[in-house]
């Protein structure tokens, strides 16, 4: 058997195999194609390479698949860098600027939405420190900062209501899982952080800023709504000091002594998802306005939190939760990683 005739018989059988339709419309006549094909006297070794094209072919192709899944379990996934606006403002005036993002810990590198890496302490101007916190399989936290200019408070009288709520969410997350932030209330400027338990394999997310728009309306009374919104006072001692100044520059110090309320209230997280307050109602129906902070995000059903107020708990008639909805603005796409950490 010499090799041309080996390879044409080799080219006949891969043919038959892996082409046949256009194998069978060829000018060859159909009866002698089949026969050809079927003939008891074809070399043998035509019938074998005919099988070692079929797996060959097969084979081929689970190799194939086999390096393409090898290679995509060795890629990581890498984000895509935004060199376009990192800000917005509301029809109101107030604006929003994202100043960076962070990974898991503040010593680590921060990244503009560029990917630039940057220091979080200079970029940020404050001594931002934190750890690791909470880990989820399978999630990554994400520290996003951001500056709010001219967000003001619904009622800047108050001396315990100075910071207005500032609703942030990352990649669609609505809880954080650690937050914070301060400025100056007076001109409506802060600079807030949240950290957000991110899918590991998210390079990137949308984040979304919002300020409370329109009258608040009341959602939830406690002792009426206690089913929803459950609330444990006790009173407690407070010691204060008096200080006047006379004319003459004379310090008098008076030493006050009186009771407050401390509280532990739970409520579901449709409050919390608002931008919401409380109030606590005397029983002469005098409004005192209260603390209301963020909480950072649980998986469980409600929130707690502890608050007081400087009000005898016997003076309290009722707790009023108020709220009303945020009006939001959205930065499209940012990465959730830096160019120096791929996956933080």
């Amino acid at each position: 058997m010499n090799k041309k005739s080996l390879l044409t018989d080799l080219a006949r059988a891969a043919d038959s195999c892996l082409g046949a339709p256009t194998s069978m419309a060829r000018r060859q006549s159909v009866p002698r194609r089949l026969a050809s094909i079927l003939h008891p006297s074809r070399p043998i070794t035509a019938r074998f390479g005919r099988a070692t094209a079929t797996v060959l072919g097969v084979s081929a192709i689970v190799v194939g698949l086999g390096l393409a899944a090898f290679g995509a379990a060795r890629t990581k996934p890498t984000p895509v860098f935004q060199s376009g606006v990192w800000g917005a403002t509301w029809a109101n005036g107030a604006s929003m600027k994202v100043l960076c993002l962070a990974g898991r810990n503040s010593e680590l590198p921060a990244w503009l939405p560029d990917g630039t890496p940057v220091s979080l302490q200079a970029t940020v101007g404050r001594g931002t420190r934190y750890g690791s916190g909470d880990t989820t399989a399978g999630k990554r936290p994400v520290v996003v900062f951001v500056d709010v200019k001219g967000v003001m408070s619904a009622t800047p009288n108050s001396p315990t209501w100075r910071i207005p709520k500032v609703g942030i969410q990352l990649g669609g997350v609505p809880r954080f899982v650690l937050g914070g932030g301060g400025g100056n209330p007076h001109e409506g400027n802060y600079t807030l952080h949240r950290g957000f338990l991110m899918p590991e394999d998210l390079m990137n997310a949308d984040l979304k800023v919002g300020i409370g728009k329109g009258e608040y309306k009341q959602m939830l009374v406690w002792p009426d709504d206690s089913d929803r919104f459950r609330m444990d006072m006790k009173p407690r001692a407070a010691t204060g000091s008096l200080i006047e100044t006379d004319l003459d520059g004379k310090r008098t110090v008076t030493k006050e002594t009186g009771t407050y309320a401390e509280i532990q209230c739970e409520m579901p997280w449709s409050v919390m998802d608002k931008d919401w307050r409380m109030v606590a109602i005397r029983r002469n129906g005098a409004r005192v306005e209260m603390t209301s902070p963020d909480m950072p995000g649980t998986s469980a059903a409600t929130v707690k939190m502890g608050m007081s107020v400087e009000v005898p708990p016997e003076d309290i008639a009722k707790f009023v939760i108020e709220a009303r909805d945020y009006d939001w603005v959205t930065i499209r796409n940012l990465p959730l990683a830096g160019k120096t950490a791929p996956n933080p």
